[in-house]
This record gives C-alpha cells, structure tokens and sequence, in this order.
C-alpha cells in the first residue's frame, strides 16, 4: 500500500483523524485507513483484502470507479468518497450491508445502483453536488436519518423518499423544486427540512400546506431564493423553533408571523428591511435573531420586548443609535453591531449584565457610557475602527475580559493611548486606574 501511495502511511492515535494514516485494533488489524488527498486516481485494490477495515476515508482523490469487489468490505461502516470523480457505482455496492455513514458529495454521479436498497444500517447519506435528476424507488427501503441532495439537478420533489419514516433531516437545496407532494406527511420524523437556492419567488399552497402536515418539523430554510413576500398563513407553522430566509428580497411580514410562538431564531439577513417588523416583538421565545446586511436605519423602543433574546446579530446596516429600551435585554450573552453607524451607546446598555460577547467595530463611536462597568460577564469587547481618542474609562472595570479580546485597532488614540492600548487587559486595566487616582490626587490639591 505504501508503494502504491509513494510514502509510508503512519499509525494514528486515538486524539483525532488527520487526512492521512491507519488504525489497528488489538490484533493488529487495520480497522481504520485514512487516505484523503493522496492523489489517487485509481481504487487501491489492496484495501479490498484489509477485512477488518471499519472506516475507509478516500476523499479529495481522483477516483473515478470502485471494483465490484469492494462488497469484500463486510465489515465497513463509514465510508467517505466526497471529491473524487465517480461517475456510478457499482451494482454490489448493495452489499456492504454494515454501511452507516457514506460521503459521496463533490462526484459526477447521475444514478444510484438498485442494490442501493440493500443498505439496511445507512443512516446519514451525503450525495450534494453531484448530477442527480432522481432516484431509485428502492430507496424508500432505506433507514435513513439524514439525507443531502443539496446542488444536484432535481426538478422536483423526489416521490420516492416519502416513506423513509426514519428520515429526521432533508437537504435539497439548489435545485429547482417548486412544489411538495401532500404525501410528504409520511415522514413523520422529520425535524429538518431545507429548500434554500431553488429560485422560488414565492412560497405557493403547493409547498405551505404539506408543511402542516409534518408535525415534527422544527427547523425550515427558505434562504438565497427570490421571495419578495411571505403568504399570511406562513402563521400556520406553529411548530417551527429555527426559521432560516436569509438572502431573498423581502421587506415586510404578514402580521399572522407574530403566530410562530414557537419561534426560537429567526434569521432575515440579506433582505431589504429599512425596520425590525412589528411582529417580531411578539415572538416570546425568540433567542437568536440575525438581521444582518439590511438597511436598517433605526430600532424603535419596542425592539426591547424581545426579552428572550440570548444573541443578536446587526451586521451592516445603517444602525445611528440604541434604543433606550435595549437594556431590557437582560438575556443577551452576545451582540454584534459591526459595520453600521453609531455614534454612541445608551446609559442601559449596563444592564445586559449577562452579554459576554460585545464586537461594534466599523461604528462612529468616540465614547462608551459609564454604565458598561457595570457589565461584570463581559468577555470579549472589539472597539475597533471607531474614533475613540482615549481608551474609555469603564473598561477598567471589566474583571472578566479575557487577556487578547479587548480590540481597539483602527481608532485615531493619542499618542499615550496608542502605546498603552497593544498591550494586554490587565495593563490597559492598570494604565486607566492609574490614571483615574492621578485624577482625583489633583481634586484634591
């Protein structure tokens, strides 16, 4: 095997799985063969006598066919063939009935094998970017729990995998699916469902009704599609807890969103909202919300009912000042406001004692108020690119910043300001409190 791949593969312990080398178990059989990115441009037949072998990493290689000995492998379980160049597969591909895992993502692959069917203990197939324009009936046999068809080029709903009742995760992203069959209520376990890039410009009956029926369903991704408005019974949902439109063209929501209670994180990032709609303060479970890359130019006061919130992302928007009401937040462990326009920061932003992450680079700041002391769980805080002169004094107070997370890159600091602040927390933290007993020294004479 070592002169087929041009150097000596070495043993691997136990702390991880590096691209290249081997496992044994205690009789010195290879249990484990790791071969990614050997520049393979064949299926090396010596594996096919290692009978012990459990996981078979081949990925990033050139391989273009597998021998119809590879059903010698009995015993595999993982098997990883992303990035090659396979073009079918064998038909007794059927029989590695041990198979739980297989990666064939990044191949030319436009059918499977019938065998396929045969696979009793696969759970977890990964078949993205490859050709595919259906599939076999015989899959339905499968027990599959994850399933990615995301970049292939299905034009619709795949029928055949309706009564996979096993089936927890679906992935059919970037294709061109515009409908789902009412029988899709067959897959009762299903809790992931993905129909990100398939250019809908709307969300018709056709695909909102059968998502009712699927009663486990918690997790629904409309991003990178065409949609400019959401239909009124999107409320409906009321199950789902992670709700992904990223990427699309809305700048609105029907009022009946203020029915997804169930709602857990919401991300809108990438559309055209000037505002945070109304609805969204209704969503009393909302933890995570990002709304990055919008055109936000304001948060009103009632952006502070959200108070589950737990992490908030407002990347590149147009944000000039804080609500007020943002310091009922009191959940909030971390906030991202890179890349927008504030000049300052409202007094009950100290009251978000549990935030732990603060990054508001890329702002106009030039001040923090003093109420910041105040937040005692604060880990990490980026400053970066605004115009602070001086390092604000409430970072002093900061006990828990950790050594290499407080930023301030990019700001016009004085002389003074600018040597103290390349160095570490705790010399910033003395530098300041220094400088605060100089103060009151001078008050006192």
């Amino acid at each position: 095997m070592s002169n087929l791949i041009g150097k000596k593969i070495p043993s691997v312990d136990e702390r991880g799985l590096p691209a290249f080398g081997y496992k044994t178990d205690g009789n010195n059989n290879v249990t484990t063969l790791l071969l990614s990115r050997c520049e393979l441009t064949e299926f090396p037949k010596p594996i096919l006598k290692l009978e012990n072998l459990k996981v078979l990493y081949l990925s990033y290689n050139a391989i273009p066919t597998l021998p119809e000995a590879i059903k010698n492998l009995i015993l595999l379980e993982k098997l990883n063939l992303k990035w090659n160049a396979l073009s079918s597969l064998p038909n007794s591909f059927g029989d590695l009935k041990t198979l739980q895992i297989l990666k064939l993502n990044s191949n030319k692959l436009s059918a499977l094998p019938l065998s396929f069917s045969n696979l009793v203990s696969l759970q977890e197939l990964k078949l993205s970017e490859n050709q595919i324009t259906s599939l076999p009936k015989s899959i339905s046999n499968l027990n599959l729990k994850i399933l990615n068809l995301n970049s292939n080029q299905l034009k619709k709903f795949p029928q055949n995998i309706v009564n996979i009742k096993t089936l927890e995760e679906l992935l059919l992203n970037n294709n061109n699916i515009k409908q789902l069959p009412i029988s899709i209520k067959n897959l009762t376990s299903l809790r992931k469902l993905s129909l990100a890039g398939n250019n809908l410009t709307s969300i018709p009956d056709t695909i909102l009704k059968p998502l009712l029926l699927l009663q486990s369903l918690h997790t629904l991704d409309f991003s990178h599609n065409e949609l400019k408005n959401l239909p009124e019974d999107i409320g409906t949902l009321k199950n789902i807890k992670i709700l992904r439109i990223r990427k699309n063209q809305l700048s609105n929501l029907p009022d009946s969103f203020r029915e997804l209670k169930s709602l857990e994180s919401l991300d809108l990032s990438n559309n055209l909202f000037k505002k945070i709609p109304d609805p969204i303060f209704e969503l009393k479970q909302l933890q995570r919300l990002y709304f990055e890359n919008n055109m936000l130019e304001s948060l009103s006061e009632s952006f502070g009912e959200i108070k589950s919130l737990k992490k908030l992302y407002l990347e590149n928007n147009n944000l000039k000042t804080l609500p007020e009401s943002f310091g009922n937040l009191k959940m909030l462990k971390k906030v991202f406001i890179v890349g927008n326009e504030l000049l300052n920061l409202p007094d009950s932003m100290g009251n978000l004692q549990n935030l732990q992450i603060l990054d508001l680079r890329n702002n106009k700041l030039n001040s923090l108020p003093d109420s910041l002391k105040k937040l005692q769980n604060l880990q990490e805080l980026d400053l970066r690119y605004n115009e602070f002169e001086t390092i604000p004094n409430s970072i002093r107070h900061l006990k828990k910043l950790k050594r290499y997370f407080l930023k301030l890159d990019g700001n016009p600091l004085d002389v003074k300001s600018s040597k103290i602040a390349v160095k570490n927390v705790k010399d910033i933290q003395e530098y300041l409190e220094n400088k605060d007993k100089l103060k009151d020294m001078l008050k006192k004479e």
